[in-house]
């Protein structure tokens, strides 16, 4: 039965993390979903190579710390021509081997993202303003300040920022970007006093990306506003 067809999800991880864990349980969350996990092993030897299999219902292409390197080149120059032929959504997670070398080849592709090294032993706070988060019941103080070894400039207001105005959560045409390395580590503090706003940021992103304009849910309740998908407590 073709409509109950599931999507098809391309999750591409350069460096298994934490971070890695949490995204794929997020990703498991979205219903009606296959999703193949490829994963470096090492330098060389991935479980399976990527794009070497054809997908019929192809929804979205996450890429969990890759690319890393240089070798990297050629399987990312096929991601992007893979998304721009099938006008695919990329959801970027940069993670703790995020460098400049992938910084230039991502801006290579999206030059509307600027990667700046930073010094990664300095903490910088994040940004409590977010037009974007304005309508949802997010406490963005519990947020923690963040060490980044690469930050992200674009010439217009991101999604979320840090308090230096560089990119935290970001999105330009089909082209997501999540700067928050220590993803997980952020997660399992703030889970200390029982927050879920990791999760909760990293879930309207991932949503948001993979229902992109067409059949997106905007819903109001009690003056938030919940993305299609989203779990909500009705009182």
């Amino acid at each position: 039965n073709v409509q109950n067809a599931k999507d098809d999800v391309l999750f591409i991880t350069g460096a298994l993390s934490q971070n890695s864990r949490m995204i794929k349980r997020l990703l498991d969350d979205i219903d009606n979903t296959n999703i193949h996990h490829f994963f470096r092993m090492d330098m060389t030897r991935w479980n399976a190579v990527p794009l070497e299999q054809k997908y019929f219902n192809l929804k979205m292409i996450v890429l969990d710390d890759f690319p890393i390197h240089n070798g990297d080149s050629q399987i990312f120059q096929k991601i992007v021509a893979l998304s721009k032929s099938q006008q695919l959504p990329i959801l970027y997670i940069q993670g703790p081997r995020g460098n400049l070398t992938a910084g230039e080849m991502i801006r290579s592709a999206y030059p509307d993202f600027i990667p700046k090294a930073e010094d990664s032993e300095v903490l910088m706070n994040i940004s409590t303003q977010s037009s974007w988060l304005e309508t949802s019941d997010f406490d963005l103080d519990q947020l923690p300040p963040q060490n980044r070894s690469v930050k992200w400039i674009l010439n217009e207001k991101p999604w979320l920022a840090y308090m230096d105005e560089s990119v935290l959560i970001a999105n330009k045409n089909s082209f997501y970007l999540v700067s928050l390395p220590a993803l997980a580590e952020s997660h399992f503090k703030i889970r200390m006093k029982t927050n879920l706003i990791v999760t909760q940021l990293l879930q309207k992103v991932l949503l948001h990306a993979f229902h992109g304009n067409q059949g997106f849910l905007r819903l109001e309740v009690n003056g938030k506003s919940f993305n299609k998908g989203e779990m909500i407590e009705l009182t």
